[in-house]
């Protein structure tokens, strides 16, 4: 039977792609890192450290790429980059952090080995590992970039400015105080929390999470953008245009300013939106098993849908949820 070019071509991509994978495992395996023992708790007691310079090494961005362990970004006692990684037992050389500078991005990253440049393996009750990555605060305010990555737990981060700023993480909290970006800034969790506090971005900041909610104290943000599948919002700052989506949660937001526009959707939750007093807004909202209300004076405001003007009308806003009550309010 002869085979056609696109059969051919499948065969060899996925004839491909299986012998990549057991390399993969099998270099995972001999360097014992696959385990069925339950994962190692207690003080992680032994540290290895490395320091770098940032004057002679002349950096300018900061990239972290973390497997298991909580990891922490801070301020440096002194002027140079410290950056400790702590395990419960002595690490092999392989197992080691691979920390390398190159075009002034400084890069740290779980280990050397070469498959997880591109791909993180996952691992069965074995090592974790805490990092932490210490900044002067001269360079700390002064990035171009800044990018963490942490595939299970926490991740933390305090007082760094940066062109970019961008946070993830599948499992675990992210928390990020006193930080600011010039242009975007952007955090992202599977199943965990998003604590934003004392963070801005003077152009857009887009925060999102699957299983958990997201709370953003004192922010700002031009274009601010929130969306959680299964948990809730709420927002305490300034924001031109705020845009808020939710599958299951309630969502709060309380504005410093008169926005331009402002968007808040759910499936099932409540929506409440508070304002200054002498904002003008223009409020379309639609519920099915729900009421609207507001405290500001306004014309034609009643049921589940319709439409309520306050003053000028000049802030935009939607409100739309399936269960769930929706309210505009005097900020007090």
């Amino acid at each position: 039977m002869k085979l056609k070019k696109s059969q051919i071509f499948m065969i060899i991509t996925f004839g491909a792609a299986a012998l990549l994978l057991t390399m993969v495992l099998a270099a995972g395996l001999s360097s014992d890192r696959f385990g069925f023992g339950e994962k190692e708790t207690g003080p992680r007691t032994h540290a290895n450290t490395h320091d770098v310079d940032p004057v002679e090494a002349e950096i300018t961005a900061l990239e972290i790429k973390w497997l298991d362990g909580p990891v922490t970004v801070g301020a440096s006692p002194d002027g140079m980059i410290h950056i400790t990684e702590r395990s419960h037992r002595q690490l092999k050389e392989d197992q080691q952090m691979e920390v390398t500078v190159k075009s002034g991005a400084l890069s740290v990253r779980w280990d050397s080995q070469w498959f997880r440049r591109w791909v993180n393996i996952g691992w069965f009750g074995m090592l974790d590992k805490e990092l932490e990555v210490l900044l002067p605060p001269s360079l700390a305010q002064e990035l171009t970039s800044l990018k963490v990555e942490n595939t299970s737990d926490s991740l933390t981060v305090a007082g760094c400015h940066a062109s970019e700023l961008a946070f993830s993480n599948v499992s675990g909290v992210i928390q990020v105080s006193g930080c600011a970006a010039a242009e975007q800034l952007s955090a992202s969790t599977v199943s965990g929390d998003i604590i934003l506090t004392g963070t801005t971005c003077d152009e857009a900041m887009q925060l999102n999470t699957t299983s958990g909610s997201v709370s953003v104290e004192d922010g700002f943000s031009q274009e601010l953008s929130i969306s959680t599948v299964s948990g809730g919002c709420r927002y305490h700052g300034s924001a031109s245009a705020l845009f808020l989506h939710t599958v299951s949660g309630g969502m709060q937001a309380e504005l410093n300013n008169s926005p331009d526009e402002a968007g808040m959707e759910a499936v099932s939750g409540s929506l409440r939106l508070a304002l200054p007093e002498e904002t003008g807004f223009t409020a379309e909202f639609s519920s099915v098993s729900g009421a609207f209300r507001t405290d500001f004076p306004v014309e034609s405001a009643s049921g589940k849908s319709g439409k309520a003007r306050c003053g000028t009308g000049a802030a935009a806003i939607r409100m739309s949820t399936t269960s769930g009550d929706m309210s505009i309010e005097k900020l007090s």
